[in-house]
């Protein structure tokens, strides 16, 4: 794990674009710029198709691989011609010391988020929670979360920490469902 934070960190300090290959269900990379590495999690700008797509959260525990390649340079490259690369970074510290303190700071921001809790064996187990962030223990996060159709569940959503394969945030898709819902209901309490 050191030398995965180690690798990471000069990825980081050097502002590189990386592929990351993850320990879930069908091996999803995830593209971006390595913006700081924690204890426990690496936070990147996230790209696709040579644009920024919102920050990801991934515990380190489930990187499996880190490239670094000639098509990342080419990336970098139509970043900066594009004039993205001076846009690449995050206006403020996210703490990366464990998903707890990552979670609590998005929320006091107010960030809709998203959480994935990727199945390492069955893709279909997967599990795709967005929303804000409700309540937050040690162990556990409570969020409102909403339908694919804009309705919001009237019941919060429970997530135990150590099942969540990352979180992302101020991405253009949770941007485009936060201008367009409607105020959440009055939320139901647990029993």
């Amino acid at each position: 794990m050191n030398r995965l934070r180690e690798r990471l960190s000069g990825l980081a300090d050097a502002r590189r674009h990386v592929h990351l290959t993850r320990r879930v269900a069908g091996d999803w990379d995830v593209t971006g710029l390595v913006l700081a590495v924690g204890r426990r999690l690496v936070l990147l700008h996230q790209t696709r198709d040579f644009q920024l797509d919102g920050y990801v959260l991934l515990p380190l525990r489930d990187i499996a691989r880190v490239r670094c390649t000639a098509v990342d340079r080419f990336a970098e490259k139509v970043l900066a011609g594009e004039g993205l690369m001076e846009n690449v970074g995050a206006d403020w510290d996210v703490p990366l010391d464990d998903p707890s303190r990552a979670l609590a700071a998005l929320k006091r921001r107010g960030d809709y988020i998203v959480i994935e809790c990727e199945s390492r064996f069955a893709p279909e187990d997967d599990d795709f929670l967005i929303g804000p962030v409700v309540g937050l223990t040690d162990h556990e996060v409570a969020m409102r979360i909403f339908a694919p159709d804009g309705r919001w569940e009237r019941d919060r959503s429970y997530v135990m920490l150590d099942t969540i394969t990352q979180i992302q945030f101020d991405t253009p898709y949770i941007n485009a469902f936060r201008k367009y819902l409607a105020s959440p209901p009055l939320p139901r309490q647990r029993d």
